[in-house]
């Protein structure tokens, strides 16, 4: 049986899940977040179902896989030191892209490595982070052309800043670009 009472099949076929997870711990920090969204998934399914709606598939993967980060039945490797004979149990991870805090951090930790190490030239660099209100931003995140547009006008923009800051610039010949993490890795 189901957290919300009645046993939807998932993406996968299976049933829910029963939730919290008895083998996270607090060390783990997604415990209260995936016990919040493997609880209340099913309930959100058929609430929309009942609504006629649907989320889309990208996203029902990305929460299922969310609310199985970490679970040893999901697989895992035993690792042992033959030296001092310690031995652990490391649960695989969802590796996901957009949701779970600790794959997306690792995930964020070793693409900057990558940057720092592999793609970006050892000269000094400044990052601009470009905001766009909330409402805005679904609709840039599916529309790949409005989004460009964006980042054409911003790196214009800040092109232009850095030519008209004149002959007290401190550094001269600047340029503007930027990395799209799909392509640098």
């Amino acid at each position: 049986m189901s957290p919300c009472g009645q046993d939807p099949p998932n993406l996968s076929g299976e049933l829910c899940p029963p939730w919290p997870a008895p083998w996270n711990t607090p060390s783990r920090g997604n415990v209260d977040l995936q016990g919040l969204v493997g609880s209340g998934l099913c309930e959100l399914e058929q609430r929309l179902d009942s609504l006629g709606r649907t989320l889309p598939r990208f996203v029902l993967r990305e929460l299922e896989s969310f609310t199985r980060c970490g679970d040893p039945v999901g697989g895992f490797a035993f690792l042992w030191c033959a030296d001092c004979e310690h031995h652990r149990l490391v649960p695989f991870s969802c590796k996901g892209r957009g949701f779970c805090p600790s794959c997306g951090g690792r995930r964020m930790n070793d693409l900057a490595r990558h940057w720092t190490e592999a793609v970006l030239p050892r000269v000094a660099v400044r990052q601009w982070v470009v905001t766009v209100p909330w409402p805005r931003r679904w609709l840039l995140a599916r529309r790949s052309d409005l989004a460009r547009g964006v980042l054409r006008i911003a790196l214009s923009e800040i092109q232009s800043w850095l030519s008209n800051r004149g002959p007290h610039s401190p550094r001269r010949g600047g340029r503007t670009g930027s990395i799209n993490p799909a392509m640098a890795g």
